[in-house]
Order: structure tokens, then C-alpha cells, then sequence
């Protein structure tokens, strides 16, 4: 895993509705890596790779984070175009000070973790569509106008947007987001890479995909920690394993429905 990348990702400040420092960084991504990329009218970037390898009778894999964090203290370093200092303590915990003060700040694990894990999985696997979410944190308000078009050829979405490295979201705000077919199909690959907490959660954006388009969801955690605080922290180890897991899933899953 790219340690570099990980820490670039997690300096870029973001906030509800100002997303466009981190819609900036990904769309340069797509462009820098040659992948199809597009942002709907709500501010959503949508990403597809490996298009020409494509049949008629395929289905695409999709991951999914969001790309606003809940820290408005940051909104005067976005206006700037200004990073946040990220720094590794001993124990492998990266944590964000402030540029301004030299305080600790909220560092955006939650869910600049998934963004990266995402980009990343862009750069190890051949066909993939990945879906970036503006305003989750407000009410999921980006996901609830997610473009049908993007989804009609994909066969089924993992999130990455939970805390610790070992939780697997199975009902969303009541919403069941997979079946039992999916569930026990991937229930050992999960569990070879040490996720075997399948939890009730709150609200994030494949609560919405799974009542809008007719496949299965996975929201998986991607080591960050006491989010939506100025302590919080993410666990490289845990990103590492979040990433993994998300090469094993889909190899494992292909471009299947």
C-alpha cells in the first residue's frame, strides 16, 4: 500500500457541500490514470475503467465512498487551497493538525479512508466503476440522486465507510442491503481477511443504492476511528486491510452480477 498516497488523500480538506478540493483530486486521478470520468449535475464523480474489456453479458463491480467529512473548522483552508499537516505517531495512528493553530483537527477518515481505498483499487484492478458521493454526512443527499444510467450495468457495490477494520454493514438505517445468497457466498473471503462483524448501522449511501438499482451492497469498515471528532484517527495497518479486502471481494466476485 501506497503510505504517500494515503496521507495525500487524507490533507485534502473537504466539508458538506464544498466538496471541490477532493472532486478536483479525483477527476485529476481519472485523467492522470486514463479512466472515464464524469460529475452529474449534483456534484457526484462517477468513475468506469475497462470499458473495452466489457461483454454485453457482463456487470460491472462498483466501490463507493463519500467525499465530504462533517469538519466545517476546515471551510476557510478549502477557500485556500490549503492542506492539513498529516503525521504518523509511533504506535502507526495518522492524525491532522491544524496549519493555522497546531491542533490536533479532525483528519477526515470518515471518509477520505474510502476515497483512497477506491483510487487505489483503480490502480490494482482492470474493470471497475466507482461512484463519489457529495453530502453523505448531511443526509446521504448525493447518493438519493445517484444517476440510474451509471448503475445499469453493475452487478454489485462495496462501500467503504465504517470505522475498525472488522465490520461489515448488513442492515443500513433498516434498509437490508444484501441477501442471504450474497451473505454466505461471501461470507468466507470476509472472513480470511478478519471481518466477521455483520452489524445494523446508520445511515451511508448504499442505504440508498440498494432501495434504488436491483443489486447487492457492502459497507465495509476502513480503519479510522473516533470519527466526526477533532481526535480522530485512522490505522494504516487497517486501510491496508480495508484495500486488500477489496481486491479479494471482487477477484472473488468478478464481473458478475
Amino acid at each position: 500500500m501506497d503510505k504517500k498516497f494515503l496521507k495525500e488523500v487524507l490533507s485534502i480538506p473537504t466539508y458538506s457541500r464544498n466538496e471541490i478540493l477532493m472532486r478536483e483530486y479525483i477527476l485529476n486521478f481519472a485523467e492522470d490514470n486514463g479512466i472515464e470520468s464524469k460529475v452529474d449535475i449534483k456534484g457526484n464523480v462517477y468513475l468506469t475503467k475497462g470499458s473495452e474489456k466489457m461483454t454485453s453479458a457482463e456487470y460491472y463491480p462498483c466501490v463507493v465512498s463519500h467525499i465530504d467529512t462533517v469538519h466545517r473548522q476546515h471551510e476557510e483552508l478549502i477557500r485556500k487551497n490549503e492542506r492539513l499537516p498529516i503525521v504518523e505517531d509511533e504506535e502507526g495512528r495518522l492524525k491532522a493538525y491544524h496549519p493555522d493553530t497546531g491542533e490536533q483537527t479532525g483528519i477526515g477518515g470518515d471518509d477520505k479512508c474510502g476515497v483512497f481505498v477506491c483510487l487505489s483499487l483503480f490502480e490494482k484492478l482492470d474493470v471497475l466503476k466507482g461512484a463519489f458521493f457529495v453530502e453523505e454526512e448531511i443526509g446521504m443527499l448525493g447518493s438519493k440522486e445517484a444517476q440510474s444510467e451509471f448503475f445499469e450495468n453493475v452487478g454489485y457495490a462495496i462501500q467503504f465507510d465504517a470505522p475498525s477494520a472488522d465490520w461489515i454493514t448488513e442492515v443500513c438505517s433498516g434498509i437490508k442491503i444484501l441477501d442471504e445468497e450474497f451473505k454466505e457466498k461471501i461470507k468466507p473471503i470476509l472472513a480470511e481477511g478478519g471481518y466477521h462483524k455483520f452489524s445494523n448501522d446508520p445511515f451511508t449511501d448504499v442505504n440508498q443504492l440498494a432501495q434504488k438499482f436491483d443489486f447487492n451492497c457492502l459497507n465495509l469498515g476502513c480503519g479510522y476511528y473516533q470519527q466526526h471528532t477533532n481526535r480522530e484517527f485512522v490505522i494504516v495497518e487497517e486501510v491496508k486491510k480495508s484495500l486488500e479486502m477489496g481486491v479479494k471481494l471482487i477477484v472473488f466476485l468478478g464481473n458478475n452480477k
